[in-house]
């Protein structure tokens, strides 16, 4: 299988870390790593093909950077 039919793959990395640290710390801590991630990967080429892909009406290319 194609791994970019999966989806964006920095942001599923972030999500599964989110989770698995949703299993210990307090909620802020939590809140704050999340608000982290958002702001890092909101800086990233997959958030552009993202919206690009939107715009042109096509699936995305991931490439994970």
């Amino acid at each position: 299988m194609d791994d970019s039919l999966l989806g964006p793959p920095l942001a599923l990395q972030a999500i599964q870390a989110n989770l698995n640290a949703s299993l210990g710390p307090a909620l802020e801590s939590i809140m704050e790593d999340e608000r982290i991630a958002q702001r890092w990967l909101f800086t990233t080429a997959d958030v552009r093909e993202d919206v690009t892909a939107f715009i042109e009406k096509r699936a995305a290319r991931f490439e994970g950077e």
